[in-house]
């Protein structure tokens, strides 16, 4: 059982970490903002596909960037955890 706890604590916070990282995070990157340019300047379909294909790896690094720190918020936490028990004393009986 404690180890089903552990495992859902697990799960939680990466995701509620994940949720927070995917939501704040603003990706910018050159080649998709040159696209766009390309597209409002000249909307041709071959620039639309480019567009949809830069946007579709932005969301793969915004997707990377944050499980990156959903994994990191998440070892922290299990960190402050495993200190906290092995300094707190132990159930007085």
């Amino acid at each position: 059982m404690h180890r089903a706890k552990t495992a859902l604590r697990f799960v939680v916070i990466f995701v509620v970490a994940f949720l927070f990282f995917d939501v704040t995070t603003i990706v910018d990157r050159r080649d998709y903002r040159k696209a766009v340019f390309n597209y409002t300047r000249n909307p041709t379909a071959e620039n639309e596909a480019l567009v949809r294909s830069e946007r579709q790896k932005n969301e793969w690094v915004k997707a990377l960037d944050a499980a990156a720190g959903a994994a990191i918020v998440t070892a922290a936490a299990f960190g402050v955890l495993a200190l906290y028990r092995s300094f707190r004393k132990p159930n007085q009986s």
